[in-house]
Formats: structure tokens, sequence, C-alpha cells
């Protein structure tokens, strides 16, 4: 039990409202910092709160629960293998998606608190019924990276939540949901690996909470995360290089053959959870960026407080993308990758890459460093989707002080035209991403 045998070592405290374990005879800690307990303290901070976020968070806190015990036993459920539909992205639909989609649907609907839901896995809209609508319009992946569930690899969920104009009239509809990133209320994700952890961020800090089997309930176990200004690692898909555009290959070129110090390690998980949370751990870039294929990209954005206010390092030590697309990515990628693995000075970027989203980017909040998905030839929009994988996980990572980009602009400052629009991302480290951001407008065409 992380709250009985961890937390009596630790004290939390988060912003003005400090929070000290208590500890019994036994060293048991009875006063650990959950994730419920978390946003009910950040509630009273705001004057005129009704409480809907929170009851909105606790809802999603029940669905990852609900996940992270059909994950651990899915193959005794014989909830492996594939349900036998193809989603509205061309993909086969795994048993667990469906679960997941279901239980996330279910319970936002029944929260009172949501008038619109965007799942990846429905082609339209859900308009929650009137009698149950609220304020708040959720856009989510249910399962990011579900084609590696069958290996056991690292899968996650991901969310972001918009406020409803208080001017709308009438029933909700569509063109509702179509709002920046920059209008994000509150993000998260999910990561269902050794451990269930989620990673949430209402606009200020980004608090990693980590699922405590014992109580049932998320403890706060990285506050304040921070994404390195300049990480190790580079993680994107090489498989797409002979599609990627210019900017894209030289970036990854200049992370494998930096002109100083040692090449950025390449990590790609295929699981944007996995990946981007192992870039705002250790740093480093996220990258999926377009391709000629899909050239506007292909990204659609009770637990227990156990890291508040998680910061990525302004410098990584990783780069974290898909090398196996190497031959697709625009010059740009190529020249940036290279510069990690051949720096001029000091030691290259090491490399990682699971496949999973959620993982690579967590993985680059602890550690810094830069994780990539850029555009290639065959995706020249990108390949994850903008609304509820890229503007999400930039969210989170800006409010861990990294950074997140097409390549062009901000991916938060993108104005979506469809609710399952691709987009190409870089993300991680401040220093990493500024690097890339400098080579891609050398590729710019003039």
């Amino acid at each position: 039990s992380l709250c009985f045998s961890v937390f009596h070592t630790q004290r939390f405290e988060t912003k003005n409202n400090a929070q000290s374990g208590i500890m019994s005879s036994g060293g048991i800690d009875t006063n650990c910092m959950t994730l419920t307990r978390y946003t009910l303290a950040e509630q009273t901070k705001v004057p005129g709160a009704t409480g809907d976020l929170t009851q909105l968070l606790v809802s999603i806190q029940t669905a990852v629960k609900a996940i992270s015990s059909a994950v651990r036993k899915a193959g005794i459920s014989q909830l492996f293998g594939v349900a036998g539909d193809i989603n509205v992205q061309g993909e086969e639909v795994k048993k667990l998606d469906v679960l997941s989609n279901e239980l996330f649907i279910n319970l936002l609907r029944s929260s009172y608190t949501t008038c619109l839901l965007v799942s990846e896995e429905n082609e339209t809209v859900i308009e929650v019924e009137t009698e149950r609508q609220g304020k708040y319009i959720v856009m989510f992946d249910p399962l990011d990276g579900s084609s590696n569930i069958d290996c056991l690899v690292s899968i996650g969920s991901i969310f972001g939540i918009w406020r409803r104009s208080p001017d709308a009239e009438g029933p909700p509809v569509v063109q509702e949901a179509l709002q920046p990133g920059r209008q994000m209320v509150a993000a998260g994700y999910a990561l269902y690996g050794s451990a269930t952890m989620m990673v949430v961020s209402a606009g200020g800090s980004v608090n990693g909470f980590m699922l405590d089997p014992a109580i049932g309930e998320f403890v706060l176990t990285d506050p304040d995360m921070k994404i390195k200004p300049r990480g190790k690692l580079y993680s994107l898909n090489e498989g797409y290089e002979s599609s990627w555009d210019p900017a894209v290959t030289e970036y990854v070129k200049s992370r494998k053959y930096p002109k100083e110090g040692k090449p950025y390690g390449q990590r790609y998980i295929g699981s944007m959870v996995a990946d981007v949370h192992r870039t705002i751990k250790y740093g480093g870039v996220f990258m999926y960026p377009a391709t000629k294929d899909a050239p506007k990209g292909k990204a659609i954005g009770e637990f227990v407080l156990t890291d508040p206010d998680m910061k990525i390092k302004p410098r990584g030590k990783l780069y974290s993308l898909n090398e196996g697309y190497e031959s697709s990515w625009d010059p740009a990628v190529t020249e940036y990758v290279k510069s990690r693995k051949y720096p001029k000075e000091g030691k290259p970027y090491g490399q990682r890459y699971i496949g999973s989203m959620v993982a690579d980017v967590h993985r680059t909040i602890k550690y810094g460093g830069v994780f990539m998905y850029p555009a290639t030839k065959d995706a020249p929009k990108g390949k994850l989707r903008l609304m509820y994988e890229c503007n999400p996980m930039s969210f989170l990572v800006e409010n861990a002080g990294g950074l997140a980009t097409t390549g062009d602009m901000p991916v938060l400052d993108l104005v979506p035209t469809s609710i399952h629009q691709r987009a190409p991302i870089v993300l991680g480290s401040k220093e990493d991403v500024e690097e890339y951001i400098e080579i891609a407008k050398k590729h710019k065409p003039q």
C-alpha cells in the first residue's frame, strides 16, 4: 500500500495549503493526499466554484479505476483480441477498447456535469440527455495504444475538458466542441503499466497520483511535475521516416548525429500516453509529425497524490519517436534527430520509444527530453488526433514547464476544424523543443 508503507516517510505540500502526514503508532500515514482530497482543496481556492469540475474529475477517476482493473485481468476475462469492428479512425477495435469507451461515456453522462462528449471511437459527437446536462465538454481517447494490449505493453487513457460558453442557448451542437486547446479548463491522462497513474492539471501545476490498490485511491506521488528544459531522448515512430517532411528528418538526424556531445536516445512505445509521460518525467521530445499520407498529422488529446506540481526539465537526455519512418520524415525532423544522436558537444541523447503516447510522454515529463510524432510523406498532416491526444498532452506538458509544437505553431493555438482532426506534434523539454522549432523554420518554404 502506497499510503500505508510509502507515505509515512513523505510530507506533502501544495500551493497555499500545506498538508503533512499524521502518523499513527503503527507507522501508517493517516493524512495522505488523495486526488479527490486534492481537487476539493483546490476547489475552495476558486471564488464561486460550484464543485462541478470536482465531480467531473471524480467520475473520470472511477472510469480509470474500472479500466485499470479490466486491464489487469484482461487475459483471464478474455478481453484480449479484436471485437470485430473498425472505429472511425479505420483501426481494429479491441475488446478492451469497447469496454473502456462505454465506461467513459456512461460515467461522464451520469456525472450531471457534461453536455457534449467526443470519443476517438465514435464518429459523431455524443449529446448528453437534457435532464443530465452540465456545462462541460469532454473529449477523450478511452484506450490509447490499444494495439499494444495483447503484448502487455503500457497503454493509457487521455482526456481534455472544455467549458461550454455561458452565452450559448438551446441544445449543444458540434461547433461548440471545436475550441482551441488554450481554452481547456483541465486535462490529464491515465497510464496503465506496472502501476496505474493519473497525471492531471487544471491550468496550474501538473500533479501525478498513483493508484494505491490497498485503499482504492489515487495518492499524490509526483507533486508539481516539471519537464526538463533539455532531455536526452527523442520519441517517434521511425518506421515512417521515408514519409517525413524535411524539417522532421533534419531534426531527428540532429538528435542522432549531434555536432557535439552524445546522441539522443530513442524511445517509442506506440502509446501516446506512455511516450508523453516518459517525456514529462525525463525530458526530451515526443513527435508525431505530419507525413505524406497524413499531411494534417495523425493525433486526434480514487487516486492518491503522489507527484505534486510536476515540472519537466528544461533539457533532457532522451528523444522519443519511431525511427522506422525515417525515410518519410521531412528534413527538419531528420536534422533534429541527427543533432540528438551526433551533438556538436556533450553526449548524444538516448532514444526511447515505447509506442504508447501516454507512456512515452510520462517518461518525458519525468526525465526530460523530447517526444516526437512528426508529419511524414504518408501522413503529411500528422497521425495523432488533435482534440483528445495532442491538446491534452500539450496542456499538461506546457503546465509542467515544457513546450508543444506542430513545427509551425504551438499545438494549443491550433484552431480545430473537425473533431477527429489530426496534427503533427513535438513536445517535451523547453530547450529541446525550441531547437526543433529553429530547425523547422529553416526548412519552411520561402
